[in-house]
């Protein structure tokens, strides 16, 4: 067992990270909810229009929770960053697989 801590997370690689995890759980929980809604007339009425207020929310959605994903993304980065000597960071705790190959392989 290795144990390895995260001293310093990227702000742009953990934006665009939360943000691809936010729009992918978005498409997979939120759309199929709202067309089913849409379809039993539950869907959201946008001028009286219940299919058309439902596909502007199933568009507008992933596109709200990305860009909002990306800035928490940044900022959770930046913060962990900034508090890493108080807190010590993650701390990792993996197998090393490749000692284990080379065991096997003798």
């Amino acid at each position: 067992m290795s144990t390895k801590r995260i001293k310093r997370i990227d702000p742009m690689q953990s934006g665009k990270v939360t943000a691809i995890v936010s729009v992918a759980l978005i498409l997979i929980i939120f759309v199929p909810f709202m067309l089913l809604f849409s379809l039993i007339g539950m869907g959201t009425s946008f001028g009286g229009a219940m299919l058309g207020g439902s596909l502007f929310m199933i568009i507008l959605l992933p596109i709200i929770y990305g860009i909002v994903g990306f800035i928490i993304g940044i900022l959770y980065a930046v913060v962990y960053n900034f508090t890493y000597k108080y807190h010590g960071g993650l701390q990792l705790e993996y197998d090393d697989m490749d000692d284990e190959i080379s065991r096997i392989g003798n």
